[in-house]
């Protein structure tokens, strides 16, 4: 985490509301150098919400079903 592009970003960035933007949140995720390490932290728990390597909780559900 301490690599993180979204290191030092506050949290609500990762958690809009309804109809909220996630514009800056993928554009830190574009590049980070730990976005691997991010999608699997994210994919070793299924109950976890939220933004985390430019995927959404829903998008990670897809994938794990694939």
């Amino acid at each position: 985490m301490a690599e993180a592009a979204c290191r030092g970003e506050p949290i609500e960035l990762f958690f809009p509301g309804k109809g909220g933007s996630m514009t800056r949140a993928r554009e830190l995720c574009t590049g980070c150098p730990v976005m691997g390490e991010c999608l699997s932290y994210a994919d070793a728990d299924e109950d976890l919400d939220g933004w985390w390597r430019g995927t959404s909780g829903p998008a990670r559900a897809r994938l794990r079903r694939a």
